[in-house]
């Protein structure tokens, strides 16, 4: 099926190469729901250039086919997925966080034995779940499913839900939230120690100091009122509001786009069967 579907949802690809002086510098392997993208901004302010998260599938959809070609080879033929295959979706970031790549940590782990390694947490389990279930309404949308069979931007987004979310949490969130989390932490500590792999916990409330410790940065700094130069405030998550008005608008359209032709297609069939 995995075939048919790469043809019938065909989106053209950008093939990325990674230039050998942009290393992947930082893997910030943590789950979803993590204060993901507020690590994000904190590792651009520091200076990584391109920090591919999960904002990335939303405004690049052929990502999301690349991904799922991935997630479907690594399920039916269990082989290692390399640098140079990471690197045609990761070539052009030099740190990752967030979703879909927490999917495949064990091989990105592998992919890049030079990056620095963060497990981004947050307090306890059940904050982070509650904070899953904030989003299922999104992932289970009944309009999104409908869409994704006559629009590939959909399909393919979904397809990434389907074929490594979903799986990985044992098809059910709910059911399995609690036991995924526990184990998502402790087998990448396993792995990094195995490796004789540094790796940071780290929760938002560490804010700065711990994770510049980590990756060797000055911890980063503003002109304060009188001129004098203070420690700047840990990013909230919010990303700049241009950033949300490219991605909405963007949504926006794929969404009109996708009823439209749900439209016309309901259109087509009532006169199909009106004629018959």
């Amino acid at each position: 099926m995995d075939a048919l579907y790469q043809k019938m949802y065909r989106l053209p690809q950008e093939l990325r190469v990674r230039e050998p002086d942009r290393p992947m510098q930082v893997l910030a392997l943590g789950l979803p729901r993590t204060v993901t993208a507020s690590l994000r901004q904190a590792l651009s302010i520091l200076g990584y250039d391109h920090v591919y998260h999960g904002f990335d599938i939303v405004l690049s959809p052929p990502d999301c086919q690349s991904w799922s070609k991935l997630f479907g080879r690594k399920q039916k033929l269990k082989t290692q997925i390399t640098a140079q295959e990471f690197d045609s979706i990761l070539g052009h970031c030099q740190a990752a966080t967030d979703q879909p790549a927490f999917l495949l940590s064990p091989d990105l782990l592998d992919a890049y034995p030079e990056a620095k390694v963060i497990l981004n947490q947050r307090r306890d389990v059940q904050t982070w779940f509650q904070s899953l279930m904030a989003i299922t309404s999104i992932i289970e949308s009944l309009p999104s499913w409908l869409r994704s069979f006559v629009d590939a931007d959909e399909f393919w987004t979904l397809r990434v839900i389907n074929v490594g979310w979903i799986r990985y949490f044992g098809g059910d969130y709910r059911r399995h939230g609690h036991e995924v989390y526990e184990t998502h932490y402790r087998d990448l500590k396993e792995k990094c120690e195995k490796d004789g792999r540094e790796y940071l916990e780290w929760k938002v409330e560490d804010g700065w100091h711990s994770l510049c410790m980590f990756l060797g940065k000055d911890v980063p700094t503003v002109d304060g009122e009188r001129g004098e130069r203070t420690k700047m405030k840990f990013p909230s998550g919010n990303a700049p509001a241009e950033f949300y008005e490219r991605m909405g608008q963007m949504m926006e359209r794929r969404t009109r786009r996708g009823n439209l032709r749900l439209i016309l297609l309901g259109a087509a069939l009532v006169a199909t069967i009106g004629i018959t």
